[in-house]
């Protein structure tokens, strides 16, 4: 997975959120440890979790699952969709006027997403991404390479492209693919989250 841009204003919030909720717990965490009614010895054995173990306790939870539940979104006022899944649907090069099936696998985190594609005789995955959400609707725009299966190698070579793809609905990415070097190819992209 790699980091990915989004053009909003509201990235820092929850960082600074999450901090001072860590703050405030270590200091709860501290004074209840004091007025336990244990030995001094005892005490000395039970260490309090400092504030940064709590911040990346916190941060953990919040990357991985919490931004993606409607509260938070809404109290931290993130406006990026949740696009992970397995998507399927079909890529018709304009170059080659083929129909290929494929299947994109997204993987996100609220810093960090991958996106691949599964061909028959090439993958491709991603090494930048941005979500665009300030357009009426959210673009997944990103830069991928693609590298053909061992036994594809003698007619197809490794290259780079980009994609963009609108997200429809929850559900839906329809968008444009185009690839450089010797290929040169382009065409649409639509896919269904399963």
């Amino acid at each position: 997975m790699h980091s990915y841009q989004v053009d909003v204003d509201k990235r820092n919030k929850p960082l600074w959120v999450i901090m001072g909720i860590a703050s405030f717990l270590t200091a709860a965490i501290v004074s209840c440890i004091s007025t336990l009614k244990i030995s001094p010895f005892v005490k000395s054995l039970i260490p309090a979790p400092s504030a940064f173990f709590i911040f990346l306790v916190l941060y953990w939870a919040f990357d991985n699952w919490l931004w993606k539940w409607s509260t938070f979104k809404y109290f931290f006022g993130i406006s990026e969709p949740n696009v992970e899944g397995v998507w399927e649907g079909k890529l018709k090069s304009n170059t080659y006027q083929k129909e290929i099936p494929i299947t994109l696998t997204i993987k996100q985190r609220w810093s960090k997403i991958s996106i691949a594609i599964s061909f028959n005789n090439s993958t491709s995955s991603s090494f930048s991404a941005a979500i665009l959400c300030s357009k009426a609707l959210p673009v997944l725009t990103y830069n991928y390479e693609n590298n053909p299966h061992h036994r594809e190698s003698d007619t197809m070579t490794r290259h780079i492209g980009t994609a963009e793809l609108v997200l429809k609905d929850k559900n839906t990415l329809v968008g444009n693919y185009f690839n450089s070097g010797e290929r040169k190819t382009e065409g649409a992209i639509t896919v269904v989250r399963g």
